[in-house]
């Protein structure tokens, strides 16, 4: 079976879970890769073979797309030249179909899926389903177009099929939560009394992850209870701002910017409570399932996060992690000093988390579960 997957990009590290998907394809599923940047290729090494598009730069492409009615334009979806070339490719390749991740993707292969009358599946991931994208008329016409088109659609998590008003064609519609390689997100260090408490955030410094609100809430824990430190990896737009607000106390917060895999993989192995306090941005970005949540469950440590679009998916709050309500900071607070001061629960709640991963929400199961849409097209 011949697929095309197309990104705009691969395989940024805020994206890894399209790297497992592509690097876990079964034997009988040959996919070529069709984007505009292919990134970390050490870091994600494939054999797959590759288009890559280009930017449209020139002068000439410039020109030509400037003078193009728009209505040709939404039509071809990508610029004149990429059009043509991606066109060209898909005649002599012949693809079984196309797999676009990100609403906003298939939106701009849908045009030639249809011309060629290629099979479309399209994969939403979050910011592409978010309440305030889809207030965009001409957003929300394109989506409802090209899922009527689609053969299918695979959403990580049941609140995108509300938001992306998606219920009429629940027939072709599969939910696909992200999966996490168990076997190399484990803990080998003995978690449980220790003399400092580590908390760890790991993801981009964006405003739906909602990292000035919790260095406040951390800076407000540090003067009611010691010995506790706040690692932040990633990077982002809120990264300065952030760190203005942890300049402004003596707690123990310390930046690590953006990580590899493997690094963050040893900081979650090291840490003794992991959060991510996720909420709808005000420009309605919003997450999916957050595979950094994923991987910390399966590492056996203790979540702290809210409840935000498909968190609670995994999580049930005081079972095997801890929610809060969006923006609430006092509610935050609360639930993190609950497992500062508890070992036992932190421990206890960290091996609840990682069986719910290894019940749940595996590679395996997702790879299998994509392939299976595959060979229903």
């Amino acid at each position: 079976m011949r697929i095309v997957v197309f990104n705009h990009s691969f395989f940024y590290l805020s994206e890894t879970f399209i790297y497992r998907q592509v690097a876990g394809l079964p034997k009988d599923v040959s996919a070529t890769l069709l984007g505009f940047d292919f990134a970390n290729e050490k870091l994600f090494p494939t054999t797959n073979s590759r288009l890559k598009l280009n930017r449209p730069l020139n002068i000439v492409n410039k020109a030509l797309n400037r003078v193009l009615p728009s209505v040709i334009k939404n039509k071809m979806g990508f610029d004149l030249f990429n059009y043509f070339k991606v066109k060209k490719y898909l005649l002599k390749a012949k693809p079984d179909a196309i797999h676009a991740h990100f609403g906003f993707n298939g939106r701009d292969i849908f045009p030639l899926a249809r011309l060629l009358k290629i099979p479309l599946i399209v994969s939403f991931h979050g910011v592409d389903a978010s309440p305030q994208m889809l207030k965009n008329q001409e957003y929300k016409n394109a989506m409802r177009n090209m899922i009527n088109y689609a053969s299918a659609i695979i959403v990580v998590s049941p609140h995108m099929i509300d938001t992306l008003e998606i219920s009429q064609w629940k027939n072709k519609t599969y939910l696909i939560p992200y999966g996490v390689d168990t076997g190399e997100f484990i803990h080998n260090v003995e978690r449980g009394n220790k003399k400092q408490i580590t908390i760890l955030h790991s993801g981009r410094l964006v405003t739906k992850k909602g990292v000035p609100d919790l260095i406040r809430v951390f800076i407000n824990l540090e003067k009611k209870i010691k010995n506790i430190k706040l690692i932040i990896i990633g990077d982002g737009q809120e990264l300065e701002a952030s760190k203005d607000i942890a300049k402004q106390s003596t707690a123990d917060i310390e930046f690590l910017g953006a990580q590899t895999q493997e690094a963050v993989k040893k900081y979650m192995s090291l840490s003794d409570i992991f959060v991510l306090n996720s909420r709808t941005s005000e420009n309605g970005d919003m997450e999916g399932l957050p595979n950094a949540i994923l991987e910390a469950m399966s590492m056996e440590l203790p979540v702290v996060s809210t409840f935000h679009a498909g968190i609670p998916q995994a999580i049930t709050d005081g079972i095997n992690g801890m929610l809060a309500p969006e923006r609430d900071n006092a509610a935050l607070e609360e639930r993190l000093e609950k497992l500062i001061i508890d070992d036992a629960m932190r421990v206890s709640m960290g091996k609840v988390a990682r069986n719910t991963v290894q019940s749940e929400f595996t590679i395996d199961k997702m790879n299998d579960r994509i392939a299976e849409v595959y060979r229903s097209i």
